[in-house]
């Protein structure tokens, strides 16, 4: 199979202010280390240190930077890796805080910060300039030349990358938002954020925000405890988000760390062509040329494989993936399904004038959800006759959910009929030439008679009680076919068919406490 699976990385170097020949060699070490990923993403001006001031106006601190970044990228040549680090670089007259994109010994393109924030503990337009007017533009010094500006888009087969620096992030008019409806689908973000309280929970909700309103993958990377100041202190808060949901994490990581996640960007593709509204605008961009390896540096790779790094990394499947972990998120959920139930089978009755409802009770926590929303239904809309019907099989229905049936209807006042099926389906499937009891697997005759036995009573039931069958079917069994054509699938309202399986117990659960 087509091998959609990138390996990407948040990096967090040991930093010395002020000086670039150090912290490229830091960098230098953690690109080795972790050489396997396909993106390498480091903190903002992590070449000289965020916190330099002054500093960024001596010509010697951007003459070694420059160098270092050149040096960087020949020691690198060898690897496939995508490297992504900051530095401050002097363009026509004006100092600018960009972001370099660096593969195989080549410095592929500079983008500067469009956003320079000048409030509060913030006074960076004393040495930057925004970047927002640079396009179409090439830097040159004697180290290196290469495409510079805020309109550049890294472009493999199926991999388009844009970067935003810090602040950026942090404004309505973020220039992320225009690169992904140019296709990017992969934002980087080397930041330098200090930290406040509460200030990591807001930072968490934009990054989860932007890569959920984009369905694209977000990596944002900031500078270390090593950037504080008697003014400042910075966290090192790092964060790896895909379609809203972070990856990985980590906050006043240790010195030299590095926190790695697997994107899936074919969930991203699916999103965005399953999302009608989502439009592709042309931005203008010069799209670059890269290399973004997938995982394992394969391009075909079988199930085994994937299972293998998937583990490996821990990326996190959930076995109940529409169930909240947290339990009292857990119960408000389940209460506003409930409400939402009741409420669009209240608004089905006053549309159609029809008060009697049919309902089929097993036992099973199906029909008991679907019971409970007529219930409550019925506190909606005054005359609601809830009719309910029981169909035990003697050898197809435990006591346990026939003696739940009656009494979960006893305690909803409700109308209380039983049928028993047994002879009804013997005699169906004998006129059908059946021997009329189970052979054995595979007999799924017998299995299916029963249901339609059922659906046809209750049809019948209905009719003869001007009522509305209410189906009990949930999403999961009519998503994988686990019901009975022209059976337990049919009614007149299926009360239970946008909920799935796992749920359904828990909407019961918060129901009786």
């Amino acid at each position: 199979m087509k091998n959609s699976y990138y390996l990407v990385s948040c990096l967090t170097p040991k930093l010395k202010i002020g000086d670039p020949i150090a912290n490229g060699e830091m960098i230098l070490n953690l690109i080795f280390e972790n050489s396997d990923c396909s993106i390498l993403l480091f903190p903002e001006l992590s070449l000289t240190g965020y916190t330099c001031q002054d500093l960024f106006f001596q010509e010697e601190l951007l003459t070694k930077a420059s160098e270092v970044l050149a040096d960087i990228a020949l020691a690198t040549s060898s690897l496939d890796s995508l490297i992504v680090l900051g530095l401050p670089v002097a363009f026509k007259n004006k100092l600018y805080n960009v972001a370099a994109f660096i593969q195989r010994g080549k410095i592929l393109g500079l983008v500067p910060k469009t956003h320079i924030p000048n409030y509060g503990e913030f006074y960076e337009r004393r040495w930057f300039s925004s970047g927002k007017d640079i396009t179409n533009e090439i830097f040159e010094n004697k180290d290196f030349s290469c495409p510079f500006g805020v309109d550049l888009l890294f472009k493999d087969e199926d991999v388009i990358i844009a970067a935003e620096i810090c602040e950026d992030l942090w404004t309505i008019n973020k220039p992320s938002s225009k690169a992904v409806l140019s296709g990017a689908n992969i934002i980087l973000n080397p930041s330098a954020s200090n930290e406040l309280l509460t200030k990591k929970e807001y930072r968490r909700e934009l990054v989860k925000h932007q890569s959920s309103e984009g369905y694209t993958a977000y990596l944002y990377c900031s500078s270390s405890t090593d950037e504080s100041s008697q003014d400042l202190v910075f966290s090192g808060h790092s964060l790896i988000a895909n379609n809203g949901k972070v990856l990985n994490e980590t906050i006043y990581p240790r010195p030299n760390t590095c926190i790695k996640a697997i994107l899936d960007l074919q969930e991203n593709k699916y999103n965005r062509l399953h999302q009608s509204t989502f439009e592709n605008v042309e931005g203008g961009y010069r799209y670059i040329s890269c290399e973004v390896k997938p995982l394992g540096n394969k391009s075909l790779i079988d199930t085994e494989e994937i299972l293998s790094w998937l583990k490996k990394y821990d990326y996190q499947v959930s076995p109940l993936p529409f169930v909240p972990k947290n339990e009292a998120l857990r119960k408000e959920r389940c209460q506003d399904i409930l409400n939402l139930q009741a409420q669009g089978l209240a608004t089905r009755i006053r549309n159609t004038g029809i008060k009697n409802l049919v309902i089929g009770i097993s036992g099973g926590l199906d029909s008991t959800l679907a019971l409970l929303a007529c219930h409550e239904a019925s506190k909606l809309v005054d005359g609601v006759k809830i009719i309910g019907y029981t169909m035990p099989s003697t050898g197809n229905t435990t006591s346990l959910t026939y003696n739940n049936s009656l009494k979960l209807m006893e305690a909803l006042k409700v109308e209380t009929h039983q049928v028993e099926i047994k002879d009804i389906v013997e005699t169906h499937l004998k006129q059908i030439s059946h021997p009329g009891s189970y052979q054995g697997e595979g007999d799924i005759t017998y299995e299916n008679a029963q249901a339609r036995m059922r659906t046809y009573i209750l049809m019948d039931a209905a009719n003869l009680n001007n009522a509305l069958v209410i189906g009990t079917g949930d999403l999961s069994e009519l998503a994988l076919g686990w019901c009975t054509y022209n059976g337990d699938h049919m009614s007149m309202y299926g009360l239970n068919s946008s909920i799935p399986k796992t749920l359904v117990k828990y909407i019961i659960e918060t129901y009786a406490l």
